[in-house]
């Protein structure tokens, strides 16, 4: 029978310490001929132990949320306090043309503005249902009108929404994408 120093296939590198219990040793010069030094320094990585983070610490890459967002939002400027009030009025408008729009639609039911919000909500209804934008047919077949007459029902409901709040078209949709009435 044969010892288990004598069974383990030696390696140049590894040497047998009593009882078959191998250790690596560091190669040789002929072992590492035709290596690159990059290649040798780059197998040898320490977790945890990267120089570059040592040298800079916000350089460190995490993976704990909080950290993350925290670091995230450190490199957003915040909104002075004049611009905060602009913003905040902004909103209120924005609503207030909202609560209007909806009362003039309850009012005249049936009517073509009345069609346009019901067709705003059956949209709101599908995007957070499906988690994207409805197709016009999905949407047409949602709100129970024909496709063909969804294109043209819209652009009435908005021309309506905006004759209604005193603002052309164009800053109906610049209040409707950013909450804002256009200058």
């Amino acid at each position: 029978m044969k010892s288990t120093s004598e069974s383990v296939e030696q390696h140049p590198s590894s040497m047998s310490i009593g009882g078959g219990v191998e250790t690596l040793l560091e190669p040789s010069e002929s072992e590492l001929s035709g290596v690159d030094a990059d290649d040798v320094q780059a197998d040898v990585h320490i977790e945890g132990l990267d120089s570059e983070a040592h040298a800079n610490p916000r350089a460190t890459r995490t993976t704990d949320l909080v950290r993350l967002y925290l670091q995230e939002i450190g490199k957003v400027s915040l909104l002075e306090r004049d611009e905060e009030v602009a913003e905040a009025q902004r909103v209120q408008q924005h609503m207030e043309l909202l609560t209007l729009r909806n009362q003039k639609a309850a009012e005249t039911e049936g009517s073509t503005l009345a069609i346009y919000v019901h067709l705003l909500t059956t949209e709101d209804q599908l995007k957070a249902q499906l988690s994207h934008r409805p197709s016009l047919e999905r949407w047409a077949k949602a709100a129970g009108i024909e496709s063909a007459a969804l294109k043209p029902t819209l652009a009435e409901g908005k021309r309506l929404w905006a004759e209604l709040a005193n603002l052309s078209v164009e800053e109906l949709a610049t209040v409707q994408k950013e909450g804002t009435r256009a200058k």
